[in-house]
């Protein structure tokens, strides 16, 4: 509501059945401001606004929400005419399952016109009714002993995901959600933004990443695997991070040299889906295949690191940091609007040595003066204070602390 006061429009993004439509209307019916809703999921209306875009829009009253604003890329001129026409706070709500602003066919991206949002599936702490920014207290708060679940509790949450309609389910009926899920998602979301065909290497390619969560961006080495041409994968990679489906983190930056690798990570944007698409059960995680369980804890961390990085009013950025050879590798780098810098490690073990922070502190080492501090998050149940500004932190610290 503090985005609609201050601005001609809010662009609500996120991928399908995170919760874009039951935020609008919960607004709707908290009755602080008049609302009218129309959704481009509905085919009459779509005919409706298509024939006549600047009699719709101008007719309208209150603050207009548009549902899945991205089945018609075209109604983007118009809104940004009707802004211009009156620029007035919180006119427009927008909604899209799809990165609207970034579609090849969009022919306006409305800079300064709108505020642009992403809603992620729920975080750990909002399913338990906790409202606290976790990523600012990194920053600023001081690492305090809390209750902790066991390891198995952990791996449910992980087997869980955080898709508002499957976080209620059972267990059997959640697979088969997520797996139903994923074929909406090629077969009808896909469609709506590119003339794909190739539906059945788009489930291949959306499998694998699943399996491979958290691994960092190597196109070639993919299409090989997959049989793929570079250049439809690269496309078809495209497509995933507009659906918000695929999330990328980039490489740090600002170091210069040819010794820093460059390639973002990339990212599986839900566990439970990620579980799913993978086979991958929650019993062999707490027996065996270490390899998976890294590479799924590590993407349920940077779920929950991202929600709440980009929950505040100044979002924090989130980088990874590697080096040539695998010299010095750090998982996250968070950083805030001062050029502070959080460096994070993930470990998939419950018991830890200085072989496992020694990353941290070497990093510390090297930047000085642009880390502020440092967390090792790993399986144990206790906070340790490991050196002077680095501690490592029991995974349930997302939802518990």
């Amino acid at each position: 509501m503090a985005r609609l006061a201050e601005r001609p429009g809010v662009a609500l993004r996120g991928a399908r059945q995170t919760g874009k439509s039951t935020l609008c209307l919960t607004l709707m019916e908290s009755g602080n401001r008049p609302f009218t809703y129309s959704t481009l999921d509905d085919a009459s209306t779509f005919s409706l606004i298509n024939a006549d875009m600047r009699g719709f829009l101008d007719s309208q009253i209150g603050t207009l929400i548009i549902d899945e604003v991205q089945r018609m890329p075209c109604l983007m001129l118009e809104i940004k005419a009707s802004i211009d026409r009156q620029r007035v706070p919180g006119k427009f709500l927008l909604t899209g399952s799809a990165d609207i602003f970034k579609l090849p066919n969009n022919p306006d991206s409305l800079i300064g016109r709108l505020s642009k949002l992403t809603l992620w599936p729920l975080s750990q702490s909002e399913i338990e009714g906790k409202m606290a920014n976790l990523a600012q207290m990194l920053f600023d708060g001081t690492p305090e002993t809390f209750s902790t679940g066991g390891e198995e509790e952990i791996w449910s949450r992980i087997e869980r995901g955080g898709m508002p309609e499957a976080v209620e389910m059972t267990e059997r009926g959640r697979a088969r959600w997520y797996n139903d899920y994923a074929n909406d998602l090629i077969m009808r979301d896909l469609r709506d933004i590119s003339n794909v065909g190739n539906t059945g290497a788009l489930t291949r390619l959306l499998r694998y990443w699943a399996a491979f969560s958290s691994s960092e961006l190597n196109l070639s080495n993919i299409s090989r695997e997959l049989g793929l041409p570079n250049t439809t994968l690269r496309d078809y990679y495209h497509l995933f991070v507009l659906l918000f489906t695929l999330v990328e983190v980039p490489a740090w930056d600002e170091p210069i040299g040819k010794d820093v690798m460059k390639r973002p990570k990339t990212f599986l944007m839900d566990t439970g889906l990620a579980m799913a698409l993978a086979r991958v059960k929650r019993v062999a995680l707490e027996r065996d295949k270490p390899e998976e369980r890294g590479r799924l804890l590590e993407t349920f961390l940077h779920g929950e690191i991202r929600k709440h990085a980009e929950a505040g009013e100044d979002p924090m950025a989130i980088h990874h940091y590697r080096e040539a050879k695998g010299t010095l590798e750090v998982d996250f780098l968070l950083e805030d609007t001062d050029g502070r810098l959080i460096a994070i490690e993930c470990k998939s073990a419950p018991r830890i040595g200085f072989a496992d922070y020694q990353n941290l502190v070497r990093f510390r080492q090297k930047f000085p003066t642009r880390v502020h501090r440092s967390f090792l998050f790993y399986l144990g149940n206790e906070i340790k204070k490991l050196t002077e500004e680095t501690w490592a932190i029991p995974m349930s610290y997302w939802w518990q602390n």
